[in-house]
């Protein structure tokens, strides 16, 4: 089609070019409308897929054939004004502003000899019902997660945030997928620079398609090739809401429930929102449980192959004999048996998150029982390895959102205990460790709070203090104090 800038005073006109923008398009419904009062002729045009048709019938179409009042003009503005209900609804002239806005649910009114139109928003498609998100599931505090629908999840927001300084912008992004994203920050908590800068690197991206946020997240984080990330996802409200009380930035991606903040710490990592539902002590006690777990899972397999390969010394007698005395048959190296066995696990945990639930069960029979008895039996790994990666896949469990450095970082660590035992390990964590406290997250050290000499200081990092005792918000805040009612 050729592209048309401004709308045409002919009905006829504006009838063609809207269908030979939509082609073929059998969603795509136009419906002339007249007026014995208003004397002129209407065209509705709307998509049947995204819009409401009791709304459009009632709110549109009967309101311009019923009305019977006289009309100082037969316009669209006196449309606009007088005879549509609707609260939202725009006069446009351009033509492609009215093509967007069809596409995104709104209903286009063309009249007679005007060569102006209105949009008027009458969205109908159903979304998903709030319910708990399944991968962030807690036993105390609230049940609701996330939907689809950006407005629906910024309302979500703004029920836990009343507040004239919670603010939204909306943008739109990728030139086919025209989606809609808004980003949501508390004026006076948010650092005027973070904001400009989430602004900055989304306005960067150039891209037609963007389904979904993790195509923002890899385009505007930090250390793009790190395993750990630098941009913050939930699909909590409350987790979000949190977020940005502390001067956090979110940005809420409309078609997926996953809402990104930024910037974000590496003690993240060990929060969980129901931290803040339980007793300081019980919640201190769940992230000293992660931090050992995020040690045990990258740390085990390594330190088992430094030891049993390097330093046989350091192993008391009875438990070396044992190890010895279980390893006799077996053809593999223990280095190659961790490795199978790994393997192994992912291979079984990936299959688990992605086959119906009722199979769940059957699963975790046939890897713990069938998989691991068998290969015992078999001679095939050593009934010690298979205790290790146990003990390696259940503390990976507790912190299942850093799943991907996990593995990465225990490979790494694995490799280096190989070739030069205990020594190599340590240069491992010397590395990793170097590498954590170079980063930043949008101009925030990474591991904020965890650097001694820096004299940063948080009641809620790296253990959970009393509420009482939080009364400042993280250094990056643009103010850091919490008053209540009275001022304190």
């Amino acid at each position: 089609m050729t592209a048309v800038s401004a709308v045409s005073k002919s009905l006829k006109t504006n009838e063609i070019l809207i269908k030979s923008a939509f082609g073929e398009s059998g969603l795509l419904k136009t419906r002339p409308v007249e007026n014995a009062a208003l004397k002129n002729r209407y065209l509705i045009c709307y998509t049947e897929d995204m819009t409401d048709g009791a709304s459009i019938g009632e709110g549109i179409v009967e309101a311009i054939v019923r009305f019977n009042r006289p009309a100082p003009e037969n316009g669209v503005s006196f449309i606009a004004s007088d005879v549509v209900t609707s609260p939202d609804v725009t006069v446009k002239t351009d033509f492609q502003e009215l093509i967007n806005g069809v596409c995104d649910g709104a209903v286009a009114v063309f009249a007679e000899g005007d060569d102006r139109a209105l949009l008027i928003d009458a969205k109908g498609y159903r979304t998903k019902a709030i319910s708990e998100p399944l991968g962030e599931t807690i036993s105390k505090g609230p049940h609701e997660g996330f939907t689809e629908d950006m407005l629906i999840n910024v309302s979500l927001i703004r029920r836990k945030i009343a507040s004239p300084d919670l603010k939204t912008e909306i943008l739109t992004i990728g030139a086919d997928t025209r989606t809609k994203i808004c980003i949501c920050y508390l004026a006076s908590a948010a650092e005027s620079g973070l904001v400009a800068d989430v602004k900055k690197r989304i306005s960067k991206i150039k891209r037609a398609d963007l389904l979904d946020s993790n195509y923002i997240t890899e385009s505007i984080r930090d250390h793009p090739l790190s395993p750990f990330k630098t941009v913050g996802s939930s699909e909590r409200p409350d987790v979000v809401a949190s977020k940005i009380l502390e001067g956090r930035v979110a940005v809420i991606v409309n078609g997926t429930p996953a809402v990104l903040t930024a910037p974000f710490l590496f003690t993240e990592y060990f929060q969980s929102s129901e931290d803040y539902y339980v007793s300081f002590y019980y919640a201190t006690v769940g992230r000293i449980l992660r931090l050992l777990s995020f040690f045990i899972s990258v740390s085990l397999p390594a330190l088992y192959v430094a030891f049993t390969n390097f330093h046989q010394e350091e192993i008391p007698i009875k438990l070396f004999v044992a190890i010895a005395a279980s390893r006799d048959g077996v053809p593999m190296s223990n280095v190659l048996e961790i490795i199978v066995m790994l393997i192994g696990f992912e291979l079984l945990r990936e299959a688990g998150e992605r086959i119906p639930a009722s199979f769940g069960v059957s699963l975790s029979v046939v890897g713990s029982l069938v998989i691991g008895q068998v290969a015992v039996a078999a001679k095939l790994v050593s009934a010690p390895v298979v205790f290790v990666i146990a003990i390696t896949a259940t503390a990976g469990l507790m912190t299942m959102n850093m799943k991907g450095a996990i593995i990465i970082i225990r490979a790494l660590f694995l490799a280096a205990s190989a070739v030069l035992g205990l020594f190599g390990y340590i240069l491992a964590v010397t590395a990793v460790f170097c590498r954590l406290y170079s980063m930043t997250s949008f101009g925030v050290d990474y591991m904020a709070y965890l650097t001694p000499l820096s004299g940063r200081r948080s009641p809620d990092v790296p253990l959970r203090l009393p509420i009482t005792k939080m009364k400042s918000r993280p250094y990056f805040a643009a103010k850091r104090g919490i008053k209540s009612e009275d001022g304190n």
